[in-house]
């Protein structure tokens, strides 16, 4: 069975309760202003103006959340209009206004919300691994300027997706009944894949090593499964591929978002690869496109040759090596194996299906995190910092390029 160091931490670190409280209100505190920034209020140019922030549709849903009589099913948040919208409109009468203003106030709430219970569960669990404050909040840091995080402050589904599948990975980690876990899974799986339909293959992988786990499948079978796990956004998106590429575009209602650059480009691709290990952590400088929306698009391999090179390196080194060190001493290899295997699947379908690449960063860079959270369980304290450092450094002119671009 495999388990993590649940010794409580010393009570000389930190009380457990009064740390997770402050990180929930210090996240909340950086997601409020990260929102305020990028001008997430009514009337604002990050509201009102379509796809401006890296193509993240906040102009869409608070549009249609402000209009109380819309009623959607969107085949790629099924379950959004009986669970996430209704939570968001609970919170309509807490402010004046119109029922838009209302709707991108509340909307802006319940994101900080979600997103903040979201990095207070990876702080819980960052401080039963480390069982160090310091380690912990240089963590937390790098967390909260993450590239991925900046994108989420912005309202959408992805901050729920974030919740669950954090929720998921710890719950697998943390529950050792396989009847309760199944349980859990069950609900937790369904919600996922209601939030965002793609997400339901990460439901299937936590699936199947719950019952890998519990009843010891050999090595052999679980990377038979891994394989299979990969090879299906390759294999299913070639084949509609061929399906499809003769045909009208109005033909099929979201053949716009597939991409297929594994198969026209795969140079490209290979890039684009590399590029979500490490954009949502650390991502180069955005700039403005043609039609003037932020974007980190194209991603060249030359954007890795400037002083980008420098915390890139550092990230990919580091989560390099943190996997490998844990790997040969065979420490936590269940929990490494879906985390690469959920950033890995990733990496391949969004080279087949979706527009800007970072903008799908939320789905994954959870993992991203806890194994930049198992390297620091490898280093000492002032190893950790060096690390850190850079990324934080970096990602604070990443946040002021990107604010300064927003009109």
């Amino acid at each position: 069975m495999e388990s993590v160091n649940t010794t409580k931490p010393a009570t000389a670190v930190t009380p457990a309760r009064l740390n997770l409280v402050i990180s929930f209100f210090i996240a909340a505190a950086i997601y409020l202003t990260f929102a305020w920034l990028l001008k997430m209020q009514p009337g604002a140019a990050g509201i009102e103006q379509p796809d401006l922030v890296f193509n993240i549709d906040v102009y869409q849903y608070v549009h249609k959340l402000g209009d109380l009589g819309y009623q959607e099913l969107n085949s790629k948040h099924l379950l959004r209009m009986h669970t996430w919208v209704p939570l968001t409109r609970m919170l309509f009468p807490l402010f004046d206004g119109s029922p838009h203003e209302q709707a991108v106030k509340a909307a802006v709430l319940f994101n900080i919300i979600t997103l903040s219970l979201a990095f207070t569960a990876v702080s819980w669990f960052a401080l039963r691994t480390l069982q160090s404050l310091s380690k912990v909040w240089l963590l937390n840091v790098v967390h909260l300027l993450s590239t991925s995080s900046l994108i989420m402050s912005a309202p959408d589904h992805f901050s729920q997706s974030y919740l669950l599948m954090i929720t998921a990975i710890l719950s697998f980690i943390c529950i050792d009944k396989l009847i309760v876990l199944l349980v859990v899974a069950v609900i937790l799986g369904i919600l996922i894949a209601g939030t965002t339909t793609s997400n339901a293959a990460f439901a299937g992988l936590l699936g199947y090593f719950i019952l890998a786990r519990h009843f010891q499948f050999k090595a052999v079978f679980n990377r038979l499964f891994i394989v299979a796990f990969l090879l299906a956004p390759i294999v299913g998106g070639y084949l509609f591929y061929l399906y499809t590429r003769e045909a009208d575009p109005n033909q099929f209602l979201f053949l716009k978002f597939f991409n297929f650059r594994l198969f026209n480009e795969l140079p490209s691709a290979l890039v684009y690869c590399l590029a979500s290990w490490v954009y949502p952590i650390v991502a180069p400088l955005p700039e403005l496109s043609r039609s003037g929306h932020i974007t980190l698009e194209p991603i060249a391999l030359a954007d890795f040759f400037d002083w980008y090179l420098i915390p890139s390196a550092v990230v990919l080194a580091g989560i390099g090596y943190g996997i490998i060190s844990h790997w040969r001493k065979e420490q936590m290899p269940m929990l490494i194996q879906i985390l690469l295997t959920w950033v890995a699947f990733n990496a391949i379908f969004h080279n087949v299906w979706g527009d800007e690449y970072i903008l799908f960063s939320g789905h994954y860079s959870f993992a991203l995190i806890i194994l930049i959270m198992l390297l620091f369980k490898r280093l000492t304290t002032s190893h950790c910092l060096a690390f850190s450092v850079p990324v934080i450094i970096w990602q604070g002119l990443f946040a002021y390029t990107t604010f300064n671009l927003i009109p």
